[in-house]
């Protein structure tokens, strides 16, 4: 009996001593998580048919789900998904439609783009490690601008598969304004900062960008527009910019109600595209793999 109680207190010296040494030689980073804005303002029947539609989207499954047409902003329903979960590349788009008083949603996919979560991830990773590197001890706004010049040097506006997907700029390079504005939110989400999807019409066109919360102020980002082939490096005219200045942007809300966005552009010195000695001279790009980012550092103004 007592040898016994000996082997219980030596197995609880171990077991104490693993919990307390383990944890602090071993520490746990946090894990990167999604900002589903949409999601989070959803509430009645509108949350339960976008419960649906995210599991139901997550697993590829093309199958049409119904819901009661109860109101008009119903048939946004499939941008409240893919706008908070840009991560769900193999998503294309989806077509809505009627039957009798029952709205139905259909999932369009990508052919075998669910076979691909693979590889999308493993770059996805890569290019997370080199940004998180680069923000390092940065600011959120100076985050913000390394993402956003990131994207801006790594994809060309082209149309062509996965063009409206965070997969066409990471993977294939190319892409439309919503795979500039999907792949902005996916890298916000995976370094933490809180970024949004926001439909819009731009010249009276169909057009996607990003609204991203600074410092406690929310701003527009449009790498679409600030990604000007002929020049080495991105614009910045729409990257943290304020309410005064987004021009010719008309949001649409999607039937949800979206920040209110900071009258003023964030202070940024070269937002004129005056690069810095240090962008300047920043490493060269690898010509097999254009991660270089542009390390500048800016003092923010008082």
């Amino acid at each position: 009996m007592r040898r016994q109680k000996t082997v219980n207190r030596l197995l609880l010296h171990i077991l104490l001593f693993v919990l307390l040494f383990g944890s602090m030689s071993c520490p746990v980073s946090a894990a990167s998580k999604t900002y589903t804005y949409y999601g989070s303002h959803l509430t009645g029947s509108n949350k339960e048919l976008y419960k649906k539609l995210k599991k139901s989207w997550y697993k590829g499954k093309t199958d049409p789900i119904y819901a009661e047409n109860t109101s008009s902003s119903l048939s946004a329903a499939g941008m409240w998904v893919l706008n908070d979960y840009p991560q769900y590349f193999w998503c294309n788009t989806y077509k809505s439609g009627y039957l009798g008083h029952y709205r139905r949603f259909t999932l369009v996919t990508w052919k075998k783009a669910i076979k691909k979560k693979s590889s999308f991830s493993k770059r996805l990773n890569k290019v997370v490690r080199v940004l998180k590197q680069r923000s390092s001890g940065r600011s959120e706004a100076e985050t913000a601008v390394i993402i956003h010049d990131w994207i801006c040097k790594n994809c060309s506006y082209v149309t062509s598969d996965y063009d409206q997907s965070a997969y066409g700029v990471l993977m294939k390079k190319k892409a439309v304004c919503a795979g500039y504005a999907r792949c902005f939110k996916l890298l916000c989400d995976k370094l933490g900062l809180k970024c949004i999807c926001v439909n819009a019409y731009l010249n009276g066109v169909p057009h996607l960008m990003n609204y991203i919360e600074v410092e406690g102020e929310w701003y527009l980002v449009d790498c679409t527009n600030d990604d000007n082939p002929s020049l080495t490096d991105p614009l910045r005219t729409y990257c943290l910019a304020g309410s005064d200045s987004t021009g010719a942007h008309l949001k649409s809300s999607c039937g949800v109600y979206l920040p209110v966005l900071s009258e003023e552009d964030y202070p940024l010195p070269d937002r004129d595209n005056v690069i810095t000695a240090a962008a300047q001279s920043a490493e060269p790009a690898d010509p097999e793999d254009n991660m270089a980012v542009p390390q500048f550092c800016y003092t923010q103004a008082s």
